[in-house]
């Protein structure tokens, strides 16, 4: 009980933080196999970390940007950088970075689905606002690693979890179901998804 208090309490600093290694991971693991420098791979990694809850506090206009207001992040992003930088025997295959991404796409889903109900935005709107965040920092990685866009793709259901998990987590609240337990479920049900979609090739 007391660890579902405690998750609930700090939900959004837990599930943003999650979220933000996670796309700084899949932005350090393109940067590698782009063969970037330190500079450049922190550049990559931040802008994927950052991007999407970025944009989406500046459109909300909540001010200071969140990272702003937490100095911890950019310094731990760098310290990840600079480990896989100084040990670049550490292997790191392209094919992971689905994962991290897929986990960056499910965190900033349901936290950037939550930070738009509270603005009491219709639920459409809801699940278009929690899609943006939620791949815009991978858009940024793409384009400035030289990549097609995984959210241009024609390829596996991308842009399209990002939605179908916002709309989840809207139907989950509206069952009463307990706000710490929704998010969780959310979470994994967003990250399977991408996941599955990823292993079964879906489309629409």
């Amino acid at each position: 009980m007391q660890t579902m208090a405690f998750f609930v309490e700090n939900a959004f600093y837990i599930i943003e933080s999650i979220g933000i290694v996670a796309f700084a991971v899949s932005g350090i693991i393109l940067a590698r196999q782009k063969d970037f420098d330190l500079v450049g791979m922190y550049i990559i990694a931040c802008v994927t970390a950052f991007g999407g809850g970025t944009l989406r506090d500046l459109i909300l206009d909540r001010t200071p940007v969140y990272w702003i207001s937490h100095s911890e992040y950019p310094l731990f992003i760098l310290l990840l950088v600079t480990f896989f930088y100084v040990f670049p025997k550490i292997g790191i295959k392209e094919k992971w970075l689905t994962v991290p991404d897929a986990l960056g796409i499910a965190l900033f889903t349901i936290s950037s689905s939550q930070i738009a109900m509270e603005c009491n935005l219709s639920p459409t709107l809801v699940a278009i606002f929690a899609t943006m965040s939620a791949t815009f920092g991978g858009l940024i990685r793409d384009v400035s690693c030289n990549e097609i866009p995984m959210v241009y793709r024609k390829s596996s259901l991308y842009a399209s979890v990002a939605f179908i998990g916002s709309v989840f987590y809207m139907c989950l609240l509206a069952l009463t179901i307990d706000f710490g337990i929704a998010s969780i479920l959310s979470i994994f049900f967003t990250f399977f998804l991408r996941i599955f979609a990823i292993y079964f090739n879906w489309r629409l």
